[in-house]
């Protein structure tokens, strides 16, 4: 069992690999999950550490008011907790794992392609909508107040599950990640949320998540957007119900008195959405740190149920078409001095064989409308789309293409602003300072005395590295042409220079192998965009028209610097195919060649 935060931080610096567990405690079967948590408790007393998984529904067998629900297990195990010796670990800090770790813990030859096939939701969009409808009536008539509801994503699989989520770690960088295995069934979870992190000290920490926006493409985006989840009155009212229910599931745990909520409605940045989290602590007496009462106490958390919590989830197992399984449930592990962390099972799937199966919901109260509600389950869902079937997603870098002339950079703070901007949007550490220091002095070390094309690549770790090679400017006009295939506007990817440019990477090698010097694209409405390398201009009389940067496209170097000095003459103005062909001139530019005139030829791949 692996349990890694993809997404380290002060709390979150180390991941644990679990393996050779000395006994497995399972079971499918409600009557034995206290037995099997005394067990552990047990075995932790004893110095060992436990590691695992428990599902949504046992739940039912830790609540005395719900254990009539409790129902044998027909998919996943109740509890599935492996006894150790002791983890592996992993600093992110240190960047590096335990001097002990088996070699055969790193394998370097398996196949992780994959396969995914024929997604359903078990819902439709009509059954869907008839549910939120009830549960708003069960709401207007008092029997509860918020209700978390969930449905399921049903899959064909094939290949490595363990490729799998590498791709989906690569998309989905968060602090709670986990990877399960026995046998054919996997876990695959990437949760973003602290289910409870208890500290040998006694301090017991949760952070329900409540509240959800997408991200926007760029950092002007982002910053609207997170700030209108920040005011949403909706979400607030959510994020505030479980706040207070958490309160009171901590008030059972904790000395009377040390209960507080330190951080109310903060926005959390992830990679395709923010969430807004709240932090709800306390102080928990050596008396009632154990397993068991942890859990009894606290299991399931209460922002996958809703409130009140025991009667809203006796509603939940009434209204949702299936377990749950794992998803909403919790992986985690204890460890011998008391501490203890444990995740949300959100953004989790298992597999077992070729069935696949991924959970998404959301909470729902009096003003919920069905359509927002399953638009937000499909947003949440996107967590495992856009991934290639086949090998695993690599991790991209962002890269800045520079001239290098006479020995200088001339655009260097230019290239510097949007390698930033890109890393900030992208959450990956930058330091400007230090990237200038270090292109400089990889800039003493290039060869050769003429024009230089340079390339600053910055990985996901925010590691630099610099390539460089020669450069020819161009005599004479760019040739261009349209290129046959549209770009997704929606793509947030045309907004950020990386080495992720599939199309781009196809439709360059194409122009050149053809004498163009770019093939110009154009989105889904028809909009002119960019070419692969180059921003494109149409010139009517004294205006350079530019296409808006809104229509899916990259803020390029050059054209910000055309536009900053040669304002009013460089205009931002949506322009289609016959713009381009009815102009008085056409230009391109980019940062090694500035700007060029321009032809359009009528050449299509």
């Amino acid at each position: 069992m692996l349990l890694e935060t993809a997404l380290p931080d002060r709390e979150n610096r180390l991941s644990y690999l679990f393996l050779e567990p000395r006994e497995v405690l399972q079971t499918h079967d409600p009557r034995r999950v206290c037995e099997l948590l005394e067990r552990a408790e047990r075995a932790i007393g004893c110095g060992l550490w436990v590691a695992g998984a428990l599902s949504y529904e046992a739940g039912y067998a830790l609540e005395p008011a719900l254990e009539d629900l409790a129902r044998p297990s027909k998919f996943s195990p109740l509890v599935w907790l492996g006894l150790y010796e002791r983890p592996y670990v992993f600093d992110h800090r240190l960047d590096r794992w335990s001097a002990d770790l088996p070699k055969r813990a790193v394998k370097t030859t398996e196949d992780y392609s994959w396969r995914v096939d024929h997604p359903s939701l078990e819902r439709s969009r009509e059954e869907f909508s008839r549910d939120i409808l009830q549960i708003k009536e069960l709401i207007r008539r008092g029997e509860t107040y918020q209700v978390n509801y969930t449905t399921r994503r049903r899959f064909e699989f094939s290949g490595s599950p363990l490729g799998l989520y590498r791709a989906l770690r690569a998309r989905q960088r968060v602090p709670y990640a986990g990877l399960l295995r026995c046998g054919d069934w996997w876990v695959l979870s990437l949760s973003p949320e602290l289910f409870f992190r208890l500290e040998p000290s006694g301090k017991l920490v949760t952070r329900p998540m409540k509240g959800t926006a997408a991200r926007g493409r760029s950092a002007a985006e982002d910053a609207r957007l997170k700030n209108k989840l920040r005011r949403d009155e909706k979400n607030r009212a959510e994020n505030l119900m479980i706040v207070d229910l958490l309160r009171n599931d901590l008030g059972k745990l904790c000395r009377t008195g040390t209960v507080s909520v330190p951080r109310l409605f903060s926005v959390e940045r992830y990679e395709t959405l923010f969430q807004m989290t709240s932090t709800v602590e306390g102080r928990v007496p050596p008396a009632r740190s154990g397993l068991t009462g942890l859990l009894t106490a606290l299991f399931p958390s209460g922002s996958v149920t809703g409130a009140p919590k025991i009667r809203t989830m006796r509603l939940i197992a009434g209204l949702e078409a299936s377990p749950r399984g794992i998803y909403t449930g919790a992986l985690g592990f204890a460890a011998p001095d008391g501490g203890a962390v444990f995740n949300v099972a959100i953004r989790t799937l298992e597999i077992d064989g070729n069935r696949g199966v991924l959970g998404v919901g959301g909470g729902i109260v009096a003003d919920s409308q069905p359509a927002a509600e399953y638009e937000e389950c499909r947003l949440k869902g996107l967590f495992l789309s856009g991934l290639s079937n086949g090998p695993a997603d690599k991790e991209f870098e962002l890269v800045e293409t520079l001239l290098r002339r006479e020995g200088t950079f001339p655009l260097l703070e230019y290239h510097l602003d949007r390698m930033g901007g890109s890393a900030r949007y992208f959450g990956i550490p930058f330091d400007r300072r230090r990237a200038r220091r270090f292109i400089l002095a990889e800039a003493g070390k290039f060869p050769g005395s003429g024009p230089q094309r340079v390339r600053l690549l910055l990985d996901r770790r925010g590691s630099l590295r610099a390539e460089c090679a020669g450069f020819e400017p161009l005599a004479g006009k760019a040739r261009i042409a349209f290129y046959g295939e549209s770009t997704d506007q929606a793509d947030r990817f045309y907004y950020h220079k990386t080495t992720f440019r599939p199309l781009y990477s196809k439709a360059f090698a194409e122009a050149r192998a053809r004498g163009l010097f770019d093939y110009i694209f154009t989105n889904r409405r028809g909009e002119v965009t960019e070419g692969t390398i180059c921003n494109v201009y149409a010139q009517f009389g004294d205006i350079l028209y530019t296409p808006p940067v809104r229509s899916g496209l990259l803020a390029g170097v050059y054209r910000k610097y055309l536009r900053n000095v040669g304002k009013p003459f460089v205009r931002e103005k949506n322009l289609r195919r016959e713009d381009l062909e009815k102009a008085d001139s056409l230009w391109v530019s980019n940062a090694l060649q500035g700007l060029l005139e321009a032809e359009l030829v009528e050449e299509e791949p």
